[in-house]
């Protein structure tokens, strides 16, 4: 596929909150997203944009796509492949980094740890790699199904990377995968990135609210949690559906349009038939967190 993304920053001059907007229906058009999520961002002194020339450490992403429905004879996998790739970015070091984490995160096997090149391809090279991986899970299939003639059904096999927002100085991306290599039920897993875009670096809540923020962070994010599920912030875990020795650590967090948000994969802090666990916190409950954490506190 030829067309880009072209995500350049732009000056936004705001100095009111926005009104919440509904999800945008396309992801790979969220313009009044990152508006809507600029005006909240200079709003409360976050970071607003400034005029400039340079693009950051991503810019012009290039969607990428790999289908191949499977052979009814049970033959070959079910493989959908999605990769928005980052094309253009400076400084060059902070483009690298957020290639090699987006490309570690969507291209890792989780039953063959290193299978995948840990460098990520040029983008000459995405689809070469891309058909590389459907062809290394297709082989492992035809093995499988030598070694297992009786078992029934088939695999698959999805990947998908999105762009959550991207307003300065904050880019957010989701890595989703889906994989069904035999058993009871596909294993469903969500990555999300939140990027420093001046860096590349990817950013933890303490880097973006401070310590003290951070920790505030976990604990409305915890109560959030609770109060969905149970009924009470200071329900306990088990009240809640979760595990007994549940340990709810925002680390797996994004932000977008809405406020900010933090995935809890199947098994992690729930019996896995509870699936993912999606935790949002809105503009206002976090307002006060950025207010209060200063340029010095921010890493």
């Amino acid at each position: 596929m030829d067309r880009y993304d072209d995500i350049r920053p732009r000056s936004v001059g705001v100095q009111r909150w926005a009104p919440a907007a509904a999800p945008p229906s396309n992801p790979w058009t969220r313009a009044a997203a990152r508006l809507g999520l600029a005006m909240w961002l200079i709003a409360t002194g976050a970071g607003a944009a400034t005029p400039s020339d340079e693009v950051g450490a991503a810019n012009a992403f290039r969607p990428h796509e790999l289908l191949r429905a499977g052979r009814d004879d049970g033959e070959s996998p079910r493989i959908e492949y999605h990769l928005l790739w980052p094309e253009r970015g400076e400084p060059p070091e902070a483009l690298a980094r957020v290639r090699a984490a987006v490309w570690s995160a969507w291209a890792e096997d989780p039953d063959e740890p290193g299978a995948a090149s840990p460098l990520p391809p040029e983008p000459a090279d995405v689809a070469r790699a891309m058909a590389a991986i459907a062809d290394r899970v297709a082989a492992r299939y035809r093995e499988f199904r030598r070694a297992h003639p009786e078992v029934p059904g088939g695999w698959s096999d999805r990947r998908r990377v999105d762009m959550v927002s991207r307003v300065e100085p904050w880019l957010s991306i989701t890595v989703a995968r889906e994989w069904f290599f035999g058993g009871a039920h596909p294993v469903r897993r969500i990555r999300h990135f939140v990027f420093d875009l001046d860096r590349g670096r990817a950013l933890a809540p303490e880097d973006v609210f401070g310590p003290v923020g951070g920790e505030e962070f976990a604990r409305r994010v915890r109560r959030a949690l609770l109060s969905a599920r149970a009924g009470s912030p200071d329900a306990p875990p088990e009240a809640a559906g979760l595990l007994p020795d549940a340990t709810i650590v925002p680390t797996n967090w994004f932000v977008d349009h809405r406020g900010f948000g933090v995935t809890f994969n199947e098994a992690e802090i729930a019996p896995r038939v509870a699936g993912p666990i999606t935790v949002r916190l809105g503009r206002d409950e976090v307002e006060d967190l950025l207010r209060s954490a200063g340029p010095k506190e921010r890493r």
